[in-house]
């Protein structure tokens, strides 16, 4: 799922409630000075540890995408 912060902690919090476990979390940001504004989640029904953690920046500066985005969305996106 890909939701806004607020709303995945709400999400994981009650996933457990019906045994479903955060497997792999994607923070998204759009630059490195800013705080994440989504989160990608993905649940399972075993508790996985250490929990898999990533972090995804848009922008390496204004109007610059990083390399990680553009690799990410190159298969989506003719311009990259």
């Amino acid at each position: 799922m890909i939701l806004p912060v607020k709303q995945a902690e709400r999400v994981r919090v009650n996933a457990v409630l019906y045994s479903l476990y955060p497997a792999h979390i994607v923070h998204v940001y759009s630059d490195k000075s800013k705080p994440a504004f989504r989160q990608i989640i993905c649940l399972g029904f075993n508790a996985v540890k250490p929990l898999k953690e990533e972090h995804v920046y848009i922008y390496e500066a204004q109007a610059e995408y990083t390399g990680q985005y553009k690799q990410l969305l190159k298969d989506f996106f003719l311009a990259f």
